[in-house]
């Protein structure tokens, strides 16, 4: 019980991180285009204070392009960072290897999502990034194509993204299928309906994009990534492995620094 509580908080954690830099940023290079934005707990509202003057600056395809664009550029680094540091830096601290596993999953699925539900929703969102290149706009086939595109893309890469499961468990130390359910799938479970409870309500279609980051995530883990870890390991015989039970105590400090997460996006 213990490892799943540490692993629901640093799920919680890592989502917030994510959810924090790809909202930061955009804020940021709004503000440099001097561009006026609404920031709420799930989303941004940039469509109730366009006036005349920012108006202009949305007519600039590269105005655009850098203020939704740089999310998209800091969540690909952050999620190549965190894979990098998980399958290269041999720390002794498994919070940490913890981390930066969850960090990696949820950089790449709000990268997947945030395109999936722009398109559909039609939101202030990345989706503006392709649709002001000429490659989703103004035809309805290419945004259609695209979406089908990220969605297989969005399996695929967390089919390879298993590879990192190496990281926060060790496939012969223990039963594989019970290992998975307690640092993968039980956590983003809880996680996902802790995550939930900060962004409700939802006060406008854009908090759809949260809700389906937030639904997403255990889902793919359960299904794709569950089954692409199990094929991998799939050699090894569990009847052979001596389970070697550790105790593991709860972190508090962890539990403190994600209230204060909660506390600071609410």
């Amino acid at each position: 019980m213990e490892k799943i509580t540490n692993h629901s908080v640093i799920f919680v954690l890592a989502y917030l991180l994510v959810f924090a830099v790809a909202q930061i940023s955009t804020i940021l290079s709004a503000f440099s285009h001097e561009v006026p934005v609404i920031v709420y707990s799930s989303y941004l509202d940039f469509n109730s204070l366009t006036s005349a003057a920012s108006d202009e600056v949305w007519q600039s395809k590269d105005n655009v392009i850098n203020i939704f664009g740089s999310a998209i550029i800091l969540l690909l680094l952050l999620m190549t960072i965190s894979i990098i540091l998980l399958l290269r830096w041999k720390t002794k601290k498994v919070w940490i290897q913890r981390l930066l596993f969850w960090v990696s999953i949820c950089s790449f699925v709000r990268f997947c999502d945030s395109f999936i539900c722009g398109h559909i929703f039609y939101l202030w969102s990345f989706n503006l990034v392709t649709d002001f290149i000429g490659l989703t706009f103004p035809s309805n086939i290419m945004r259609t194509i695209f979406v089908i595109f990220i969605v297989v893309l969005l399996g695929v890469g967390m089919y390879f993204l298993r590879e990192l499961i190496v990281g926060i468990l060790n496939p012969c130390k223990e039963n594989l299928k019970k290992q998975l359910k307690t640092n993968v799938i039980y956590p983003s479970i809880i996680g996902s309906g802790i995550i939930l409870l900060v962004f409700f309500p939802i006060t406008n279609k854009a908090g759809i994009t949260e809700v389906a980051n937030i639904l997403v995530t255990p889902l793919c883990l359960t299904s794709l990534f569950r089954l692409g870890v199990a094929k991998k390991f799939a050699f090894i015989n569990s009847n052979d492995i001596k389970e070697v039970k550790t105790k593991e105590k709860i972190f508090i400090p962890l539990i403190v620094v994600g209230l204060i997460l909660i506390l600071s996006l609410r």
